[in-house]
């Protein structure tokens, strides 16, 4: 079994076992972008699947489900700061430390110790890495009017 189906399991038995008050605010916070709330609600349905594996879900399902879980809790936790995001939107405009330094007024030394910042609180390692994972968690506008 794929890791896609294992997840397309997972997901599936979410929604069977999480009562309607989770998935409303579950939906709802994805709705509004907000990512934090998003998380703290699957996680706490997640804990509930993982604690109690129902028959319905196969051992594959399971086991990603339980991992999903022990991923969250490894995460490194922290919201990024103003500052953090701005220097995270303009990364995603492509430019260097040096560009972002000079068009935020900072040092490059203070933009690099906020990139490292950024990485660590988005679990990533990369550049790219980082302005994926803010889109994914809705950090990141990508709406021309901003």
């Amino acid at each position: 079994m794929s890791a896609a189906t294992a997840a397309a399991g997972v997901v599936r038995h979410l929604f069977a076992e999480a009562n309607e008050t989770d998935l409303a605010l579950l939906m709802r916070s994805v709705e509004l972008g907000d990512s934090l709330g998003a998380s703290q609600i699957a996680r706490r349905i997640l804990d509930g699947v993982a604690a109690n594996p129902d028959a319905k879900l196969s051992a594959v399902a399971a086991q990603r489900a339980g991992s999903l879980v022990r991923a969250e809790h490894m995460a490194p936790k922290g919201l990024l700061t103003p500052r953090e995001l701005n220097v995270l939107r303009l990364l995603a405009q492509g430019k260097t430390n040096r560009q972002i330094a000079e068009e935020s007024k900072r040092s490059a030394h203070t933009v690099g110790a906020q990139l490292k910042s950024i990485f660590y609180k988005l679990a990533v390692k990369t550049r790219t890495q980082a302005v994926c994972e803010a889109t994914q968690q809705g950090l990141l506008n990508w709406n021309t009017s901003s």
